[in-house]
């Protein structure tokens, strides 16, 4: 039970120590710096609970409304009977019994279950403020049944619900999850057994193609071997040409031919020689010949001369025979004196010509004989030696093939015998480490399906173990909703006969309101005088004292609860549009009720009837408290 609230520059007031009695307190104000009733400050001690409490008023505010004017920071304490909350503002603090959680939101949460009471269930059924907006009779009907569910505390079955909800959803996700990797698995299981039985093909077709390249050995070998025999054949027909030539060879004197060869090859050179000579006697001869006809020309030309010459002499005339001019005396001589080099030419002419005459006739035709019969003897000889060359060729050329082919038969055997050896140990390991890795592949996927099939196992075992914790889950759902439908109907029912039996004191006539839940949405029907009314029919008393009814049906059901600390009622100028029998009829009602209850009101019925009444006074724009 809260025993005292006190507040340092809290809104009006600099410094505030109020003491919550048991029974009804009147809480009267006046506000001398406005000369009314308002605006006092009454209310400030009110919100200085709730902001103490919760950190919040009843009402739209900036965090920093609640400093008083002019101060930079503010404080309310609560004192209850085993605990204090301290919440000040600048610095931000809030503390029970002095300690402090790190984070305040969890302070906060402590405070709420420490007096039981959230802050709408506290403005629903411990303080009734002015102007409440959210007030449980004029609620929607989905409202009522959430102010309803808040007041019960029901919402712990919906977080219990939502709990259960949030496990269903993690276990579906899990069973999904598992079920998906199980299918994975037996995909796996299925794609290992398919691997195995391709790696089984894989090493039958190893195995086959194995059998193929030893054929295609064997076959090598085969033509190795041919090879190798085509070559020593070939080799010994050779030798048989080779030997063939050598006894046709040694019929040959090679000796004796290659004398008879020089021997006539000199014959030719020396008859060449004179031929070459009698060639150039013949060329001589005909020379001469010619230079004799040119001779026997000249002689006739100098007869000629000589006869002309002698005309001249012997004409008396003395003209030229040439130009008919007569000569002179001079040309006389001259005449003579060329006669007589003539006739000196002539007789020059005359033993060349005979010298010619002296030449010897040569026989070109017998030296060309003799040149074709030595010649005709080389020709054959050296057919002979051409033939021996070639003999000696065609040995030569035997021995070299000989050579080539036993170096054929080595290159035969340093290659193709060894890269067959190679071939035959290769296929004797062929494809053994493929072979190794495949085996070890088909071992590593046997022992994969192994352990797959073990993991299905596993999972099946787990996927039936999710399965039934999500069968307890979906019962457990249920459950809850079905456990919160039966609180909630009972609560409702609770609503209904104590708001019943206070508003049997507050009217005259018979009345009656039925609440009835519908899918969890409240509606209200009130009958007076078994007559149907709706709320909005209504007179301003008679909506109050209806309103005060169920407030206080509510603040009931809350302060039945053990864990709530509250025994109080606060009512704030909550009495509007009553008359003078209704206000009576309500204090008499609320002075029934063992609670302390706090009031403000401006009525005089209110300060006529009510012993204990706490004056304030403004001045100054500051609030403080006047002992009546």
């Amino acid at each position: 039970m809260i025993k005292k609230i006190v507040a340092a520059n809290f809104l009006s007031w600099k410094v505030l120590e109020f003491d919550i009695n048991s029974g009804i307190t009147l809480i009267d104000g006046w506000n001398y710096d406005d000369e009314t009733s308002e605006g006092s400050g009454k209310s400030a001690i009110l919100n200085a609970l709730s902001w103490g409490l919760y950190g919040k008023l009843p009402k739209d505010t900036k965090i920093d409304d609640v400093i008083s004017h002019g101060q930079k920071t503010c404080l309310v304490a609560l004192e209850f009977e085993d605990f204090t909350i301290v919440r000040s503002r600048n610095p931000n603090k809030l503390t029970v019994n002095g300690k402090q959680e790190k984070d305040t939101k969890k302070t906060q949460q402590l405070i709420n279950r420490i007096v039981g009471l959230s802050f709408e269930t506290f403005c629903q059924s411990i303080y009734f403020p002015q102007n409440y907006a959210k007030k449980f009779l004029t609620s929607t009907q989905e409202e009522k049944s959430k102010i309803l569910s808040e007041i019960q505390e029901l919402e712990l079955f919906d977080d219990a619900r939502k709990e259960m909800l949030k496990k269903d959803k993690e276990l579906s996700e899990n069973l999904y999850t598992l079920k998906l990797e199980l299918s994975k698995n037996e995909t796996k299981i299925i794609e290992a057994d398919s691997k195995i039985k391709l790696n089984i093909k894989e090493l039958e077709k190893i195995d086959l193609e194995k059998e193929s390249q030893l054929e295609l050995l064997n076959l090598q070998i085969n033509n190795y071997n041919e090879n190798v025999n085509e070559l020593k054949k070939e080799k010994e027909s050779l030798f048989i040409q080779k030997y063939e030539v050598q006894t046709n060879l040694e019929c040959f004197n090679e000796k004796d031919i290659l004398e008879h060869i020089e021997k006539f090859k000199t014959e030719i050179n020396v008859l060449r020689v004179e031929e070459q000579l009698l060639n150039d006697v013949k060329r001589l001869n005909q020379k001469k010949e010619i230079e004799k006809q040119q001779l026997n020309l000249q002689r006739d030309k100098i007869i000629e001369e000589i006869k002309q010459i002698g005309k001249q002499l012997k004409d008396p005339t003395h003209r030229c025979h040439v130009c008919n001019s007569e000569l002179g005396e001079l040309d006389v001589d001259s005449i003579k004196k060329n006669l007589i080099l003539k006739d000196q030419e002539f007789e020059e002419n005359r033993l060349k010509i005979a010298k010619i005459k002296e030449q010897p006739e040569i026989d070109l035709e017998v030296i060309k004989s003799q040149i074709l019969t030595v010649k005709s003897q080389l020709d054959e000889y050296s057919s002979h030696l051409n033939t021996i060359n070639s003999h000696k060729q065609h040995i030569k050329y035997i021995d070299q093939e000989s050579l080539k082919i036993e170096d054929k038969i080595k290159k035969l055997k340093e290659t193709n015998v060894k890269n067959l050896m190679k071939k035959e140990e290769k296929l004797t390991n062929f494809k053994d480490f493929e072979k190794e890795q495949i085996q070890k592949e088909i071992d590593s996927l046997k022992e994969t399906i192994k352990k797959l099939t073990k993991n299905l196992h596993n999972l099946n075992t787990s996927i039936k173990d999710i399965e039934a914790e999500l069968h307890k889950i979906g019962l457990l759902k249920n459950g809850f909703k079905e456990i919160k439908s039966v609180i909630f109907n009972n609560v409702l029912n609770q609503l209904q006969t104590k708001t019943n039996q206070y508003l049997s004191p507050l009217f005259e006539v018979p009345i009656n309101v039925i609440f009835k839940n519908e899918k969890m949405k409240i509606t209200t029907e009130i009958y007076i005088n078994n007559q149907k009314f709706s709320l909005g029919l209504l007179s301003g008393g008679q909506f109050r004292r209806v309103n005060l009814a169920v407030d206080l049906a509510l603040s009931d059901i809350v302060t039945q609860r053990s864990s709530t600390q509250f025994n109080l009622l606060i009512i704030d100028e909550y009495f509007k549009d009553l008359s003078e029998e209704s206000m009576y009829k309500c204090l008499n009602l609320l002075e029934s009720l063992n609670k302390s209850i706090l009031i403000i009101e401006h009525n005089s019925i209110f300060k006529s009837a009510i012993n204990n009444i706490k004056k304030i006074e403004l001045r100054n724009g500051i609030s403080t408290l006047k002992e009546s």
